[in-house]
């Protein structure tokens, strides 16, 4: 921004207030591209955290998915095991 204000006002006769006025202007920009940075700043800040997060939850899920997974197979074990013990027990009545 400062090199492109002083290519503009260097091609052109400059008086003493015209030369202020660029540099308010450039202090101007500058505070809002300091602004504007720091808000991008925390908001890809809050982005991160956001995701962190949903990871932090997904693997959890993931976690209590593999419990119930074994679960599941240690009950199909026993149903199949009572029935086994079920029809061996008609077998012999």
């Amino acid at each position: 921004i400062f090199v492109a204000a002083v290519v503009i006002f260097s091609k052109r006769p400059s008086t003493a207030p015209e030369v202020g006025h660029v540099a308010d202007e450039i202090r101007r920009l500058s505070q809002t591209v300091r602004v504007s940075s720091q808000r991008v700043q925390d908001k890809v800040e809050e982005i991160t955290a956001e995701i962190s997060h949903i990871q932090q939850s997904v693997q959890e899920s993931m976690a209590a998915s593999e419990e119930q997974a074994a679960q599941l197979e240690e009950l199909s074990a026993t149903v199949s095991h009572v029935k086994d013990t079920t029809e061996a027990l008609k077998k012999l009545g």
